[in-house]
């Protein structure tokens, strides 16, 4: 009876554990590694409070565990992390080789309604915190559209991202409903340098893949 009881207990066990499943890994990871620093570009922003663009410097990260790259910026009084998958890098990388060929062949036109529809809009994923001499806010998160395409400043064409409005996801301040509206500026030779960072080959090359 007991070698019976041992036997339906090593069964028994058996069947518990392949019935436990593994976690799932994250969506789309390419390593299971900790974020990585791949390289940053300048960019210029507009100023709530004047006209003039502001330059600021973007650290760019490499996110292997879901394949995403983030931007890393501060503005006036918040710290953003902008996201781009896989597929929101390669219509920025296409999107910057149409804009300096059309560039180059003095085919710009100054209307970014229409340019915008040419260019198209991604999803983006999008994280901030408001800053201040002596506290740090929660973190909020939203999933706004980005839209593609070139802005005219003065009589400067600059390759522009417009992260529109988007519902705040976190829901930790009812005060915050949504993230904020604003466009990067970049000239010629900054998007092309950000294209090259976007580059899939270029990133699996930064973590030994």
């Amino acid at each position: 009876m007991r070698h019976f009881f041992c036997i339906f207990a090593a069964v028994l066990f058996c069947f518990s554990c392949s019935s436990v499943k593994s976690a799932p890994e994250p969506v789309n990871m390419i390593a299971d590694l900790d974020p990585v620093q791949v390289g940053s570009v300048n960019a210029s922003i507009d100023q709530t409070l004047s006209p003039n663009l502001r330059e600021r410097t973007i650290e760019v990260f490499f996110h292997p565990r879901e394949n995403l790259v983030g931007l890393d910026f501060n503005h006036e009084f918040s710290q953003s992390w902008q996201y781009w998958d896989e597929g929101a890098r390669q219509s920025f990388i296409e999107s910057v080789l149409r804009y300096n060929e059309d560039l180059s062949n003095n085919k710009l036109i100054n209307d970014y309604g229409k340019t915008r529809k040419i260019y198209g809009t991604v999803k983006g994923r999008a994280e901030w915190v408001s800053l201040s001499m002596f506290t740090f806010s929660e973190k909020y998160r939203a999933s706004p559209v980005i839209e593609l395409g070139y802005r005219f400043r003065g009589n400067k064409p600059y390759f522009s991202t417009c992260q529109r409005t988007a519902k705040e996801e976190s829901g930790v301040n009812k005060d915050i409903k949504e993230s904020w509206q604003f466009n990067l500026y970049f000239t010629s030779e900054q998007c092309k340098e950000l294209a090259k960072i976007f580059d899939q080959a270029f990133l699996l090359e930064s973590i030994g893949k």
